[in-house]
């Protein structure tokens, strides 16, 4: 299936989390009018969602292009007194900034993604899954209040019923789980559990092992306040920013050269991270490596590097807050640094911004807050 391609302007209120988290999505995130028209130009989005900051911007460049994409309008507080100017230019909806729920909705509604209700936690813990008779010990990737992604099973069909039994937990808890989805994520297949016949007892012990997982986790601000006003932008020395360590290492930088021009069977082994990078980088990020310009996308490289670096270090379990900090700095520096570029480099910024939240968010699938998470077992 074809990713929904999705532009986020400014920011995407409560939901920039969840839409982060998303594999499915091809995301697109612009602080200033140029860039989303930029980046609109390579490919028509299924839904743009824009705050009130560059909504009237947004809707006259969507008004102007021959192809048709649907504007969701996310609102202050106050917004709904300016409904009517936004659906004359052409809005197909508008939701309140603060409401998580109402904006995945009309995501979901535009595209026909579904959302998860409730929120999914890192878990990175070995499980005893009994499965067609024989008993495995397998790792866990993620875990909420219905289910569990578990790493292995080869061949396993949808609709098959597990047990699976958490061995390494206080409580060691058994649960009966049907496999509702399947997936490869980096090389490695993962097995979406679904919790079935889950009593007071079973819940309330898969409860205490997310909460105790929650306790694990730094607490992020989320993705939001990146303004477009450009007078107060500034350029960041990224040799101040704490990515996991002080600086990246230039030998990365080479490596990555190497391996971009790698002939079909170079047997030259690379990290595995480090091929994430270079897959994921723009034109003009590949452009900067050797020459170092255009120096913003220069320093995204480095912050590439030293994102996925962390990642694999802390083993999955998410960002710290510094590192958070320094990349919603760089994500906003780079559209005053970006500015004055032609419409073919302005065109990646936006794919930049979002790979460069994706690298701090997109990992950790941490919940917005920790009360949702109560609220979906308490009712």
């Amino acid at each position: 299936m074809a990713k929904k391609r999705i532009l986020v302007a400014c920011d995407a209120g409560a939901a920039g989390r969840e839409l982060l988290t998303r594999k499915d999505l091809e995301l697109g995130w612009a602080l200033t009018s140029r860039e989303a028209d930029a980046w609109m130009a390579r490919g028509a989005p299924d839904v743009v969602l824009v705050r009130e900051e560059l909504a009237t911007e947004v809707l006259e460049l969507l008004g102007r292009r021959a192809e048709s994409a649907a504007c969701v309008v996310l609102l202050e507080p106050d917004g709904w007194e300016r409904r009517n100017r936004y659906f004359d230019l052409g809005a197909r909806g508008l939701v309140q900034a603060s409401s998580r729920e109402r904006i995945l909705e009309a995501v979901s509604n535009l595209t026909g993604l579904a959302f998860p209700t409730n929120a999914r936690v890192p878990f990175r813990d070995v499980v005893e899954v009994t499965w067609r008779g024989t008993t495995l010990l397998l790792e866990t990737r993620d875990i909420s209040v219905s289910g569990v992604a578990v790493c292995g099973m080869p061949g396993v069909m949808l609709g098959e019923r597990i047990r699976v039994s958490f061995v390494m937990s206080d409580s060691q808890v058994a649960v009966d789980g049907v496999v509702v989805r399947q997936e490869k994520d980096d090389g490695e297949l993962r097995v979406g559990v679904s919790f079935a016949d889950l009593d007071e007892g079973g819940a309330a012990d898969i409860q205490a092992i997310i909460e105790g997982e929650l306790d694990r986790l730094p607490e992020l601000p989320d993705p939001v306040g990146m303004t477009c006003d450009l007078a107060g932008t500034f350029t960041l020395d990224l040799n101040s920013v704490q990515l996991g360590e002080a600086r990246p290492e230039e030998s990365f930088r080479q490596m990555l050269t190497k391996l971009l021009a790698a002939e079909p069977g170079d047997t030259t082994r690379y990290p595995r991270w480090l091929d994430r990078v270079a897959a994921a980088l723009t034109p003009c990020e590949r452009a900067s490596l050797e020459t170092k310009t255009p120096r913003f996308a220069s320093d995204a490289v480095d912050a590439r590097i030293r994102i996925e670096r962390a990642r694999a270090r802390i083993d999955g379990h998410g960002p710290t807050q510094e590192d958070c900090r320094s990349v919603l700095e760089l994500s906003r520096s780079l559209a005053g640094d970006a500015a004055m570029s032609p419409d073919e480099i302005l065109a990646d910024v936006p794919k930049i911004r979002a790979a460069l939240l994706l690298g701090v968010y997109g990992a950790t699938r941490i919940p917005p807050q920790k009360a949702s998470l109560d609220k979906a077992v308490n009712g």
